[in-house]
């Protein structure tokens, strides 16, 4: 009991500390300190808070100092916790038109798109949750039918569980498949106000087309030490030098 009393002093020291420095924050921000209101967003995101007003008070700051592509990646970066925040895909919408590069993506047939919104509803984190609540629900009602000398009870308990089973099956789909799209699709915003995209990987190969600072782009492969293959919206695909992209 003693080691629970002190664990909950200690979290809620931690989520004091945080909101203060958060405050703090806004206040070299609302005060047109940028540099320091960065640094002091950083500070949280280190500490592990990633709350949706905390990338988008950094991707606004970074906007105010003219970093377009910075702030485009905060935005990218806190869409990837909270894919339903609408402030967070508000602005990046906005920075987004603010980029040179007009890429217009492959359309997608209707089946897709369903899936595509189904699976970007919400986060990895919040789908295994769910998917935990739902099989212990599940467990639970089980347990219920199992024990239960109520052939009424029984028969809902039954009934329920089949349906939760089915849900958490479901689930469980979702979040492996929401998994596998995080680990096997990589992004990444380019950080040089112009990139040279080229046939192949290295400075001697034909320049195909040229892209901008703030553009969003696919990771195919990462396997040389100075080039990396990537691949546009629009299905464009080409060779670039690493260190002129930021990995998402």
């Amino acid at each position: 009991m003693k080691n629970f009393l002190l664990f909950i002093l200690f979290t809620n020291l931690i989520f004091s500390q945080q909101k203060e420095t958060f405050v703090n924050a806004n206040e070299k921000y609302n005060s047109g300190d940028f540099v320091s209101a960065i640094q002091k967003y950083n500070e949280i995101i280190i500490n592990g808070d990633h709350s949706p007003e905390v990338y988008f008070n950094l991707g606004n700051a970074y906007y105010k100092l003219d970093s377009l592509a910075l702030g485009i990646y905060y935005y990218e970066i806190g869409l990837k916790y909270f894919p339903n925040d609408f402030n967070l895909s508000q602005n990046l919408e906005y920075l987004n038109h603010l980029t040179i590069d007009d890429i217009e993506a492959l359309p997608f047939d209707i089946v897709s798109k369903k899936t595509d919104y189904i699976f970007n509803y919400f986060s990895l984190h919040t789908w295994s949750l769910l998917c935990i609540a739902l099989g212990v629900t599940s467990s639970f009602l089980f347990l219920f039918y199992s024990l239960s000398n109520s052939t009424r009870i029984k028969r809902i308990t039954f009934t329920l569980f089949v349906l939760s089973y089915i849900l958490t099956s479901c689930l469980l789909f979702i979040s492996f498949k929401k998994y596998n799209i995080q680990n096997n699709f990589q992004y990444a915003i380019v950080f040089d106000e112009t990139v040279e995209v080229n046939l192949e990987p290295n400075n001697n190969s034909e320049v195909l087309f040229e892209l901008h600072e703030g553009t969003k782009i696919e990771i195919l492969e990462d396997f040389d030490e100075d080039w990396i293959k990537i691949k546009l919206a629009d299905g464009q695909i080409g060779w670039v030098i690493k260190n002129q992209i930021k990995v998402i």
